[in-house]
């Protein structure tokens, strides 16, 4: 797992398009991806609602598809 740091904030990835962000207020979750040219990148104080967020995302991917 990749870990980017800042000085005021750093990034830790958790699996396929999201990430935990750390910073001096504590963490947050970001899920970032492109769905047929759509891009998403939205931030979450929950890991459970980051995760339900991204597992939508992917299953309408699917339908897409």
């Amino acid at each position: 797992m990749g870990r980017t740091t800042n000085s005021s904030y750093s990034y830790t990835n958790l699996g396929n398009n999201i990430y935990q962000v750390t910073n001096s207020n504590g963490n947050r979750y970001r899920v970032r991806c492109s769905i047929s040219g759509t891009r998403y990148d939205q931030y979450f104080t929950n890991k459970a609602k980051a995760l339900k967020f991204r597992n939508e995302l992917k299953r309408s991917q699917k339908v897409a598809a």
